[in-house]
């Protein structure tokens, strides 16, 4: 169904259900009291309401017909009138009625309703009276037991509710239409801001599926060798966890870079491609992991906005096992080796974009090389902190590294990398469940032959 067509049977669902529960009532109240005339109109007030019920419930065009309005209005105005009547006629505290009747009837973009409201109050409120000063309807009140004969009718009464009636109601019926025309006028607003807002939404959705698509072309289709096996997803559309691989002309080394930058999306991911441009820009320094990550904090600092980016960047060389790295403030990956767990935690300094190499130098916290051994068998996993620092609720452990460290690291000793990739994928899918992520995840494992 059109959302159109559904706020206006909202609306007219409320409509006719007062006006049936308000003809009943009358009738309920009446019949014993009130000519049958007036017990032949309520009958056919009670008759319209259940035929504009149809109407309505089977989206007949004719609900949108204008000029229905002001039959409706008509047959409201009497229905008041004959309230008026059984409460006391011009003693009725019911004549408060026609004013609520003149502001409901006031709620349109034109104020042609509002006035026809008035008109008709007036018009049958005085036929009413007149009716009654002829002897034609007598005095009725069903609220007390006031004898007919105390009932009187002065020319001072008639003016002074009328006067009453007239100013009230033109003074509601100025106030609710303007304040109804503003609040139109307003919604018309919001909702050209919510269009514009809906649009600028889609551009951008648009514009990040764009970027993530880019993204992905920063990082390696594929892995490099058969024994190096990644995991990545970031934790929005883009994210600021990257990693690369550096081939040498000697085919037996492959540098392994991986980094995390501060923050999340865009921005973050930004600064992704910034790494990537200097990666593939850094020529002989790229032998060298400490040059290398000099290389890129030179390039780094005073261009990221405040935000920094830890790094980790080692060179295995798969004939000798041997693997020089450096570290830039980045977690220390975890060494499975001899049946043993273990960090590469040392040396490590500053993360990249932090401070100028100058400072570095001057601080002696420029990044140095550690080489290490490793034998066959060994299995080495570097990753980001949006693995091991995220939060579960498995009631024993507080975030998914004690999981790593007590349950799923002591597990991977007999398998081989790509298995070790999947383990921790299922496991880390099964920890977060139905939460969201805190952070990009990016996991690199390679295992040594």
């Amino acid at each position: 169904m059109d959302q159109s067509l559904k706020l206006v049977k909202r609306k007219y669902r409320l409509n006719y259900s007062s006006r049936l529960a308000w003809s009943i009532s009358l009738l309920g109240f009446g019949y014993q009291l009130l000519p049958p005339l007036l017990l032949i109109f309520l009958t056919f007030h009670i008759s319209i309401n259940i035929v504009w019920i149809i109407l309505v419930e089977t989206e007949s065009p004719i609900i949108f017909f204008e000029q229905l309005r002001y039959v409706r209005i008509t047959l409201d105005s009497i229905m008041y009138t004959l309230l008026v009547f059984i409460t006391g006629s011009i003693y009725s505290f019911c004549l408060l009625s026609y004013v609520i009747f003149v502001i409901v009837a006031s709620l349109y973009t034109t104020p042609r309703y509002g006035i026809y409201a008035i008109v008709n109050c007036l018009l049958f409120y005085n036929l009413m009276l007149y009716l009654q000063h002829k002897g034609i309807l007598p005095f009725v009140h069903l609220l007390t037991d006031m004898p007919l004969s105390s009932f009187s009718l002065t020319p001072f009464q008639l003016f002074s509710t009328n006067f009453t009636l007239i100013i009230t109601s033109v003074i509601m019926h100025i106030i609710a239409f303007r304040l109804y025309r503003t609040l139109i006028e307003r919604t018309k607003e919001l909702q050209i801001e919510r269009n514009l807002l809906h649009q600028r939404n889609l551009t951008i959705e648009k514009d990040l599926k764009l970027a993530k698509r880019i993204q992905k072309q920063l990082i390696p289709q594929e892995n490099p060798r058969p024994y190096i096996h990644t995991l990545y997803f970031p934790m929005f559309e883009v994210g600021g966890d990257f990693y690369d691989f550096i081939e040498f002309r000697n085919s037996a080394q492959i540098g392994i870079f991986i980094s995390d930058v501060s923050g999340h999306g865009v921005p973050a991911a930004f600064i992704t491609s910034m790494i990537k441009t200097i990666i593939l820009q850094l020529g002989q320094v790229r032998e060298n992991p400490a040059a290398a990550l000099m290389h890129l904090n030179e390039n780094l600092y005073g261009k990221t906005a405040d935000n920094f980016i830890t790094a980790f960047y080692c060179i295995y060389d798969n004939v000798n096992r041997t693997l020089k790295y450096a570290n830039a403030g980045h977690n220390p990956p975890f060494l499975l080796q001899n049946s043993k767990i273990s960090k590469i935690d040392e040396p490590r300094s500053v993360p990249l974009a932090f401070a100028t190499n100058k400072f570095l130098f001057e601080k002696g916290k420029t990044y140095q090389n550690a080489t290490i051994s490793l034998q066959k068998g060994d299995k080495l996993i570097l990753y980001t902190d949006g693995l091991i620092e995220q939060k579960g609720y498995d009631g024993i452990h507080e975030s998914f590294e004690d999981v790593m460290i007590d349950e799923i690291l002591p597990t991977l000793y007999n398998l081989n990398s790509k298995q070790i990739i999947q383990t921790i994928n299922s496991r880390f899918a099964q920890w977060i469940a139905n939460d969201h992520l805190a952070d990009d995840v990016c996991v690199i494992c390679l295992e040594i032959f």
